[in-house]
């Protein structure tokens, strides 16, 4: 019983390492989620800026057409200047032309923001461009070698289960069994060794009368207080 406490013992610090590595595992494909939302969000940003340029030319075109439609109409006015006969009528037109000059400077005055609005936002579209293409290299590059590395860790985890195996065919079905029943249970922790005087697994205190049955390595004792096998570890 003593080389079967010893194999199983052997075999919970081979479970422990593949844990390690299955958990290093399940990381690098976060790992790779997380470097595609930083180029979704700059595709995103970079979309809104063409978004928002778009809506700025189509204002500037829409005000090119209001300007022209206005300066048509002060043609008109102009017209029916030379045509008018009293005072009153003079007066009404000349106002309605200044009006329509006070629009015209107006919208010319918008049309001036809205280019320069343009104008920064172009910069802002070729910046963030030339980020995302930055962006898109260095996920690429950051990929491959997450790849290679989740290959690496794959060969890993075969070669120790492989060994896993290897060790639990040298173990008792029964002791085999027990100790995967309490390992489903406690943590992936089917077998505590005693130190000074606690069991390793929950740290109770084992009674000295325990510590010397487990130290004869005779049989099976299990912690009364978490229900591991306890192992003496020389």
């Amino acid at each position: 019983m003593k080389e079967q406490l010893k194999n199983l013992w052997n075999l919970q610090k081979l479970d422990n390492k593949i844990q390690e590595i299955e958990k290093e595992k399940e990381r690098i494909p976060k790992e790779i989620e997380n470097a595609k939302k930083i180029i979704a969000e700059k595709e995103k940003k970079l979309s809104e800026k063409k978004e928002e340029l778009e809506k700025v030319k189509k204002r500037d075109a829409r005000l090119d057409i209001d300007i022209a439609e206005v300066q048509d109409k002060i043609k008109k006015y102009k017209r029916q200047l030379l045509q008018v006969k009293t005072n009153e009528e003079y007066i009404s037109i000349t106002n309605e032309i200044k009006h329509e000059e006070e629009r015209i400077s107006l919208m010319e005055e918008e049309r001036l923001k809205l280019m320069e609005n343009m104008d920064n936002l172009s910069k802002e579209i070729k910046n963030a461009e030339k980020e995302l293409e930055e962006a898109k290299k260095a996920f690429e590059k950051k990929k491959e070698e997450l790849n290679r590395k989740l290959k690496e860790i794959e060969d890993k985890l075969k070669s120790k289960k492989e060994e896993r195996q290897k060790l639990s065919s040298k173990i008792d079905k029964k002791v085999l069994n027990r100790y995967e029943r309490i390992r489903a249970i406690r943590n992936g922790i089917g077998i505590a060794n005693v130190n000074k005087g606690y069991c390793s697994g929950c740290h109770a205190v084992v009674p000295p009368q325990i510590i010397n049955e487990v130290r004869k390595g005779e049989k099976l004792i299990i912690c009364q207080q978490c229900g591991r096998i306890l192992f003496w570890e020389e």
